[in-house]
């Protein structure tokens, strides 16, 4: 029923879209927003993400994946920001969030990309450009499509061969959705003050149970994705 309803989900995804936008050890489908800004509209869900410059790495260590959290927690994940989902891979990162009401995300992820790249320098003794300009942002339709991005992100360290299961990724969200309680995420998460709304997917999606068999379903997901190794 899931590789089913998911190809059904994969033609519809891959009429609305063209073009494509490739970061870190993936390809992903679709249109990346321009560099001009978007409007972010209350009550929608957009698919955020990132890389390094000249897909270079961003997370060199474990305090790296923590410290960018904390930014997270403190720059984006104010009240109207709803977070769905998230990943953060050693070049690149995602986040699928919902605005529950107007909110300036542009400028949020620009002090949290100013911050978290300053910070390193300072580090690591580096000079230059952390990430590859301007963050990226796609407009997620439906809820349909919104399991479409979520399964991406969360399968993308299992993809890269980083994991055996998307779950054993530490800097995702993923575990959580598999997890019966409240919060579940990694430990690294909470501690970073993450808050994560997987209600708002698993509410739509018919729980916990149907989401996993999203997740190990897939063959659908590669119909919408292909690997490549080179810069994870």
């Amino acid at each position: 029923m899931a590789g089913c309803t998911l190809r059904v989900y994969c033609r519809k995804w891959l009429r609305k879209i063209k073009g494509s936008c490739t970061f870190g050890g993936s390809h992903l489908e679709g249109e990346a927003v321009p560099r001009r800004a978007l409007r972010f509209v209350p009550g929608e869900f957009y698919h955020i993400y990132n890389r390094g410059n000249e897909a270079r790495p961003i997370f060199w260590e474990p305090d790296n994946y923590r410290y960018f959290l904390e930014r997270m927690a403190k720059y984006l994940l104010a009240d109207p920001i709803d977070l769905v989902a998230f990943c953060l891979m050693p070049n690149h990162f995602h986040l699928l969030l919902r605005l529950a009401e107007v909110f300036d995300v542009s400028d949020a992820m620009k002090k949290l990309g100013i911050s978290y790249a300053k910070a390193l320098n300072i580090r690591y003794g580096r000079i230059g450009h952390l990430f590859q300009g301007r963050f990226r942002s796609k407009h997620v339709a439906d809820i349909e499509y919104v399991l479409q991005a979520s399964l991406y992100i969360h399968r993308n360290p299992y993809v890269a061969h980083l994991v055996t299961r998307p779950e054993d990724w530490t800097y995702s969200s993923c575990s959580a959705y598999l997890s019966d309680s409240t919060n579940g995420l990694p430990e690294v998460a909470r501690t970073a003050g993450i808050v994560l709304k997987k209600e708002i997917l698993l509410d739509a999606v018919g729980g916990r149970e149907k989401y996993e068999e999203y997740l190990r379903d897939e063959k659908p997901v590669h119909s919408l994705y292909t690997l490549s190794t080179k810069g994870t």
